[in-house]
């Protein structure tokens, strides 16, 4: 049962299994950050026509993070962030720069940060995630209904808590998720697919 993070943007690689004391990269978990379904040529382009300033930075941070400069990345947001401290969306794409290199707890900082500046659904998701792929599900079941009572219309949102539950084996409040997430997207396909296997595995119990 896969989760879905952000179904509009197509960059997905973010590695998986991370335990409190140690990362280990495993199966892929889907993410997405701004405009990184451009190329990276693509992106340079675009960053030689901006003339704002924090703008540049923001898409260098973005080219090199989606050429898999993680330290540089993080210089260039730095330099963003300095000129607007209240960039959130700037501090969601260094979290998972520094998620990269192994630096969880600063990942979390800067996605606490962000969620206060400007608090969304995603956002809190982002943190659910985070914090799961820590091991600290106390903390990862609270920003999962964090997530959905910030943002309740959001199918994804529902969806990707249905998930965490099952793997909890919670799974008649799974089971409510899934069919929230339906209610909201009747032709969510991984929803629709994921409650079938769900009930089957229920019935067998």
């Amino acid at each position: 049962m896969k989760k879905i993070l952000d179904p509009e943007s197509p960059l997905h690689f973010l590695p998986k299994g991370i335990q409190s004391n140690q990362l280990m990269i495993c199966d892929s978990l889907r993410f997405s950050l701004e405009m990184a379904d451009y190329s990276f040529e693509e992106l340079i382009f675009h960053i030689e026509n901006v003339e704002n300033m924090t703008e540049q930075f923001r898409m260098r941070g973005l080219a090199r993070f989606h050429n898999k400069e993680f330290e540089n990345s993080i210089l260039d947001y730095n330099r963003a962030l300095k000129l607007d401290p209240s960039l959130h969306y700037v501090l969601k794409s260094r979290a998972f720069s520094l998620l990269f290199l192994r630096r969880m707890d600063e990942a979390i900082l800067d996605l606490k940060k962000a969620v206060e500046i400007k608090p969304t659904g995603d956002y809190y998701d982002n943190l659910s995630e985070f914090y799961e792929l820590k091991g600290d599900s106390e903390n990862a079941f609270y920003y999962h209904e964090k997530a959905i009572e910030q943002s309740p219309i959001e199918a994804r949102l529902w969806y990707n808590y249905a998930v965490y539950l099952v793997k909890y084996g919670r799974n008649e409040e799974a089971l409510e998720k899934y069919d929230k997430a339906i209610s909201l997207w009747p032709m969510y396909p991984d929803a629709i697919s994921n409650r079938e296997i769900l009930i089957e595995s229920m019935k067998n119990k």
